[in-house]
C-alpha cells in the first residue's frame, strides 16, 4: 500500500502514528500516541486529541455538499471537526465537520455523525449509528447498533438508545413548504431508556429516568421516571426502584398524615427540583416545571406510592403548593 499522503501543513505529534495509505490534510493536527489507520482520509482543520485510535478507511472533517432537491443547505462556514483525546473511531466511520466530540468516545464501525453535533465525553455510538445535523449528545450516552438520531434533537447524561430505534423531526414527511421552525427531533431527559425497534415522533419529550418498551410508537410526552409501551405508547406502571440509579432513587413513602414538609419534598423530586424555595404559598404557575407533563408524573407518583387517583379537575383548580397538599390529602379521607 502506497506511504501515507501527508500536507506540509499538518502538526503531527512525533510519536503519532499514521499508517500506509492515509491522506492528512491542510492544517491537520494529531495528537501524541494517536494511531491514524490504513486508508484514513482527515480532511483540513481536523484536530485529532492524544491517544486516539482511527482504524482503517474512516473518514474525518469531511464537509457536507448539497444537491439542488435539498430542503436544507447545508452549511458552509462551518468550524473544523474536534475529536477528544482517548476516542477510538471504527472502520468506514465518516464524521462531518463542524461537530465536536468529547474525551474517551467509543465511535463504531460505520457510523456517521453530521455536521454541527456535540457528542460527549465516554459515551458509545456504536456501529452502523447515523446522527443527523445539530443534534447535541451528552455525557455516557450509549446508542446501541444502526438506530437513526434526526436532526436537532437533544439527548442528555446517562440515556441508554436500543438497537434499530428511529427518530424523526417533521410530521409534515415533506409534504409542504420547508419551514425550519417546525423541525424537531425528540429530547430524550437524563438517564432515559429506549428499547429495540421505538420510534420516537417530532418534538416529544422522554421525561428523565423514563424507560420506553420496545417497539413503542412514542407520540406524547412520557412523564419522569413512568414506562410506556404500544402503540401508540401508553403509561404502563412506574418505573421500578431498583431499575433508578441511587441518585435517582426517591425519598421515603409520603407518610400517611401527609405533612406538608414531606409532601413539599416529594413533590420537589418529582419534578427534579430544589424543595428549599418552595412553600404552601408557591404558585404553582411559577413553577416551570409543574406542565402538563409535571402534572401527569405527579399524578402518577399519588397513585404509585399512596394508591389515590387525583381528579384532574380538581388539580386544574388547584392554585397554589398549599392547595395541592389539601387536595391529595382529601383525596386520601384526611
Amino acid at each position: 500500500m502506497a506511504e501515507p499522503i501527508l500536507s506540509p501543513s499538518a502538526l503531527i505529534a512525533p510519536d503519532a502514528t499514521v499508517r500506509s495509505g492515509a491522506v492528512v490534510g491542510a492544517n491537520v493536527r494529531i495528537g501524541p500516541r494517536s494511531v491514524i489507520g490504513h486508508g484514513v482520509v482527515l480532511h483540513e482543520d481536523t484536530v485529532v486529541g492524544a491517544d486516539v485510535t482511527v482504524f482503517d478507511h474512516a473518514v474525518l472533517g469531511r464537509r457536507p455538499l448539497g444537491v439542488g432537491s435539498m430542503t436544507r443547505p447545508p452549511r458552509t462556514d462551518l468550524g473544523p471537526l474536534r475529536l477528544g483525546d482517548g476516542c477510538v473511531v471504527g472502520a468506514g466511520a465518516v464524521l462531518y465537520r463542524g461537530t465536536t466530540i468529547g474525551r474517551e468516545t467509543l465511535l463504531g464501525d460505520l457510523c456517521s455523525i453530521r455536521e454541527e453535533c456535540v457528542v460527549g465525553d465516554r459515551c458509545i455510538i456504536a456501529r452502523g449509528v447515523t446522527v443527523n445535523y445539530a443534534t447535541r449528545i451528552g455525557h455516557r450516552v450509549k446508542i446501541q447498533d444502526n438506530t437513526h438520531l434526526t436532526g436537532n434533537m437533544v439527548i442528555e447524561d446517562g440515556v441508554f438508545v436500543s438497537v434499530l430505534v428511529a427518530t424523526t423531526n417533521d410530521n409534515s414527511m415533506d409534504r409542504g413548504p420547508h419551514d425550519p421552525a417546525k423541525l424537531g427531533g425528540p429530547v430524550i431527559r437524563r438517564g432515559a431508556s429506549v428499547g429495540a425497534g421505538a420510534v420516537l415522533l417530532p418534538g416529544i419529550t422522554i421525561g428523565e429516568y423514563a424507560v420506553v418498551g420496545a417497539g413503542a410508537v412514542v407520540s406524547q410526552d412520557v412523564p419522569p421516571r413512568q414506562l410506556v409501551a404500544g402503540n401508540p405508547a401508553r403509561v404502563v406502571k412506574a418505573v421500578p426502584a431498583e431499575w433508578l440509579p441511587k441518585e435517582a432513587a426517591p425519598p421515603a413513602a409520603l407518610p400517611p398524615s401527609l405533612d406538608l414538609p414531606e409532601f413539599i419534598e416529594a413533590f420537589a423530586w418529582e419534578l427534579q427540583i430544589a424543595p428549599g424555595p418552595l412553600t404552601a404559598a408557591t404558585r404553582l404557575a411559577d413553577i416551570p416545571r409543574f406542565d402538563s407533563m409535571g402534572r401527569l408524573a405527579f399524578m402518577a407518583m399519588i397513585d404509585t406510592r399512596l394508591g389515590l387517583v387525583l381528579d384532574a379537575d380538581a388539580l386544574d383548580g388547584c392554585a397554589t403548593l398549599g392547595d395541592l397538599h389539601d387536595l391529595v390529602t382529601k383525596t386520601g379521607g384526611g
